[in-house]
Formats: C-alpha cells, structure tokens, sequence
C-alpha cells in the first residue's frame, strides 16, 4: 500500500510541475483586469504582465513576459521578454525581444520579433514593420508580407508570400500565390491540389517542390487538415464555453476552485486516476450483456468530466493568478482560459500543460462531487393515514 502511495505521489508531484512553473513566475508580476484596460506609453512595467479585459492596449514597456487577453487586444510597446496573447482581434506591433505566440479570429503581427512567431487563427497577417526568425503560421486567409530572418512555415487556404524568406519555405496550401516582393532564399516545398500562382519578380534561389496528394496521400492530407483545424476550432470553443459557464455558475467554479487550492497534489492524483480508470471501468461492464446499461452511464460521466476539466482548470489557473488583485470571478475565467489557449499552440510543452490541466481539473471536480454527496439512506419514513 506505500508503494502505492508513494508512486502516485511521485507522478502527481511530477505533473504539477508545470503549473508550479507557472504559478512561480506569478508571483513575481503584475496583474490588471477590467472592462478597458491598459499600460499607458512611457510606464514601465518591472516584472511579467497579465492583463485582461473587454479591451486590451499595452502602450508601455515590460521588462518580463506579456500575457494578455481580451475581445480587443493591441500591443504596441516595447516588451523584453515573450508575448503571448489571445482574442478575437489581436494587433501586436513595437518590439518584441523574445517570441510571439497569439492565436485569435484576426491576428495582425508587425512588430520587431528577434525570436519566433507563431500565430493561429482565421485571418492573419504578417506584415507592416515586422521581421523575425522563424515564422509559424496556420489559418484560413494568411499574408506573408514581412521579411523572416529564417524558415517560414504556413497552413492555411489561401497565403500569400510577398516578402523576402531567407532560407526555406514550407507549405500546405490550397493555393499559393508568390506576389513581385516574394525571395525565398533557400528551397519552396509546398503541398496543395493547384500550381503555385508566381507573380513577375517572385524569386526561388533554391528549389521548387510541387508535392500533389493523391490516394492515400490525399485522405492523409485531409484527415491532417481536419485534426488541425478541429485543434484550433476546439481551444477556441473550449475558451467561449469557459467564459460562459462562469457567467452561469460562478459560485460553482469557485468552491471547486477551493477544493484544488486546498489539495493540489490529491486533486492531480484523483484526476490522474479518473482518466486513467474510467475506460478501464467502461470496458470492463461493457463487457457484460447486464452490465451495458451501466457502461453508457459510466461513459458520459467519464466524457462529461473530461469536458468540464479545462474550464475548471482555467478558473483555477486565472485564480491563482488574479486573487491578489481582483475578486471578479469572469476575470479568473477570462485570463486562465486565455493562457491555456495560447500555451496550447507551443509544441510538446503545450501538450504537457493540458495533460497536466486535465488531470488537475478532473480530479477537482471528482473530490467535489465525493464532498457533496449524499449519504445513502435506505430506510425511508412513509406517512400513514389516519383513519
């Protein structure tokens, strides 16, 4: 039985690290939440940022990491350390000494990025005063019209390359169009079912590859482009859902919120367990005629708390955050669910987090549940009739 123990311990303390990563570096920042909010040109922010609100404008400079949020979100100052933004329509331009990760309907980046940038959406831009290293874009109407000091890496349905790309190119397109500025410095690779459409004055130093799926291919190109998209579709949904749900149930959110507050490491545990166990519990009275009834029930309790996970999760997250600084609950919502849409666009760190915020999440709605349950009362008072 210790050794039990002791390994769920060690899992549950392996993956809260993230979070403590996280929550470690809140507690050295700057919190600012409200309806309008914004940091004015010429003040200096002296540790990491998290703004949040209907409308967002940074104008300021930050000597830490920015995370922001909002319906409305424009980042227009100087910013030593990375960004990391979501909302409908995201503006970032000024300068930007680490990297760029922003995900929303319309993103618009033309700031001076000496890392990477990587932005998600449906309509993005890269353009203005822009430069960076390496560029990652996936969207559905995307421009290229910056140069990019390295590799340039873009899904979408239609782009447009008309800037300089000083080495490689890499895409998966529906059509491609190089307008008369586009200079791709190394090789272009491009999947997509038509010819790229090259203007007068596109240049290709190195070489041209025109891959066309077909058979297999093609259904594996489909299915590619359906888990990406669906990926972005589902952080987007999850991130409204969250936002409605509190505005629904904010009393609800907050007493889970105190359960993972109180119990961290059991929450994970619990949650590590319900993920892990619940199919095992389908499978297993699934595999009996008698015990399929109780299979289905067993399942969307399962899927429901699944679901559930990353909402309950981001209020945690935005609370942890936001406590010190405001007591409105929407705000907790709004900067935690932000967060953890934009940490879902970094490669495997991404994946982490949200392995990590599921677990969390379920466990904390599990330990809730177990808390209010009733006890079981088999012996009922009946009324009897006079008379």
């Amino acid at each position: 039985m210790r050794k039990v123990f002791a390994v769920a311990a060690s899992v549950a303390a392996l993956v809260m690290v993230p979070l403590f990563l996280i929550v470690g570096v809140a507690n050295a920042a700057d919190f600012r939440g409200g309806n309008s909010t914004n940091v004015a040109k010429g003040e200096v922010i002296d540790s990491t940022l998290f703004i949040a609100g209907q409308s967002v404008e940074v104008a300021g400079e930050v000597n830490g990491d920015l995370y922001c949020a909002g319906n409305n979100v424009t980042v227009s100052g100087i910013v030593h350390g990375d960004v990391m933004c979501a909302g409908q329509t995201v503006n970032i331009r000024g300068t930007v000494d680490g990297d760029v990760r922003a995900a929303g309907q319309a993103v618009t980046v033309e700031a001076k990025v000496d890392g990477n940038v990587s932005i998600a959406g449906q309509t993005l831009a890269y353009g203005g005063g822009a430069s960076a290293r390496d560029v990652h874009i996936a969207g559905s109407s995307v421009a290229l019209m910056a140069p990019v000091t390295r590799d340039a890496d873009i899904a979408g349905e239609a782009v447009l390359i008309d800037s300089k790309v000083g080495r490689n190119v890499k895409a998966s397109v529906a059509n491609l169009r190089l307008g008369t500025g586009a200079a791709i410095g190394g090789d272009l690779e491009y999947t997509s079912r038509e010819t790229v459409a090259k203007e007068k004055g596109a240049t290709v130093t190195g070489a041209t590859r025109h891959n066309v799926p077909t058979g297999d291919e093609s259904g594996k190109e489909a299915a590619n482009k359906f888990f990406a998209s669906f990926k972005v579709f589902a952080m987007v949904a999850m991130f409204v859902t969250s936002l409605v749900l509190v505005a629904l149930l904010p009393r609800w959110f907050y007493s889970l919120s105190e359960r993972g507050m109180a119990q961290p490491l059991l929450s994970a545990a619990s949650g590590l367990g319900v993920s892990v166990g619940g199919p095992i519990v389908v499978m297993l009275l699934a595999f009996t005629f008698i015990g399929l009834p109780l299979a289905v029930i067993s399942l969307l309790a399962w899927l429901l708390i699944l679901v559930l996970s990353g909402p309950v999760f981001s209020f945690y997250l935005g609370r942890l955050l936001l406590s010190r600084n405001t007591s409105n609950v929407f705000y907790y919502m709004l900067a935690g669910a932000a967060i953890m849409l934009v940490v879902s666009l970094i490669p495997i760190l991404g994946g982490i987090v949200m392995l990590v915020a599921s677990w969390l999440g379920a466990g904390m709605l599990v330990l809730e549940v177990i808390r209010r349950w009733p006890n079981p009362v088999y012996t009922l008072k009946t009324t009897r009739r006079k008379g």
